[in-house]
Order: C-alpha cells, then structure tokens, then sequence
C-alpha cells in the first residue's frame, strides 16, 4: 500500500486512509488539505507491528470551525474519531465513533490499547459526565472496561478531551 506525506508536518498516513480524511475535508468546503499531526494518533493496535491508526475530526481545522463542526459531527458527546487498522496489506475503517477524547493506553502483550472518553449517558451517568474505557483491538472488533480515575481537563496535555457542545 502506497504512502503519501501529510501536508502539515511530518505525519505520514497511508494513502488510503489520507484519501478517506481529504474526502471528507472537501465535503465540509475546507480550505486546506492539511492534516495536522495533533489530529493523528499512530498506535498498534492489531500485533502485527505496522502502524494503526485514530484520526481525531475535531482537531482537524476547516476554515474557523474544526472539520467535526462542519461536518456536524460534534455535539454534546464530542466529535468524530476514526480508527484504521491494518491487515492483508492495507488499512480499513474499525471504528467511528462520536468521542470526548481518546488516547493511548496500557499495552496488552504486543497491542496498544486505547482509552477513551464518552458522554456520561455510555456509563449511567449525566450526559455533562464522562465515562473512560480502556479498549482494545480483538482482530474483529473492539473490546473493552470502564476505567476510573480518569478527567477530561484543560491542563491535562495528555487528553485532548472536547468540552460537550451543545
């Protein structure tokens, strides 16, 4: 499978899943076809040692709007957030999901996993709230736990939480 360069710095993306995120970007009328790096979380997810992929729509700029917002993907959940993982030589579309936040989490053997942040609903509790699960990849889908003692929190620079949005 054939790799192309991001615009913006130095992430590189496999084309397939660059192609997927331009798509969308020019369904939403974006000016740039910049993925910035922030927007993209390589993990290894699958154990089979080649890189996978979250793509976070909120961090994803598009004019004065994030590409979730222009897409009208954001709302009081979060935003958009993909997952390509790879396998038989290319990439495909695990997951997409509305999220608060996501990032990467313990290893389980040779696996990343991811924790992420929902609204409060995913977890009985008051959408404003959020709910942490811990996720992995089982080679079909994903699987996963709540977790405590997590905060979505502006001066926390290890979750890139989105505040809910109404």
């Amino acid at each position: 499978q054939a790799r192309s360069q991001a615009a913006s710095g130095d992430a590189e993306l496999p084309a397939v899943i660059r192609k997927a995120v331009l798509r969308r970007m020019k369904q939403a009328a974006c000016v740039s076809e910049a993925i910035p790096d922030q927007a993209v979380l390589k993990a290894q997810l699958t154990g089979d040692h080649i890189p996978d992929y979250v793509i976070k729509y909120a961090l994803i700029a598009c004019t004065d709007v994030s590409l979730g917002q222009a897409l009208k993907e954001c709302g009081p959940g979060g935003c958009t957030v993909e997952t390509w993982v790879s396998g038989d030589g290319t990439w495909r579309l695990a997951s997409s999901d509305v999220l608060r936040g996501v990032k990467k989490g313990t290893s389980r053997g040779d696996r990343d996993t991811l924790v992420i942040a929902t609204n409060g609903s995913a977890c009985g509790q008051a959408d404003s709230k959020s709910c942490f699960f811990q996720v992995w990849w089982n080679g079909e889908r994903f699987d996963g736990e709540r977790v405590a003692g997590q905060k979505c929190a502006a001066n926390d620079q290890s979750w890139e939480c989105e505040p809910p949005r109404n």
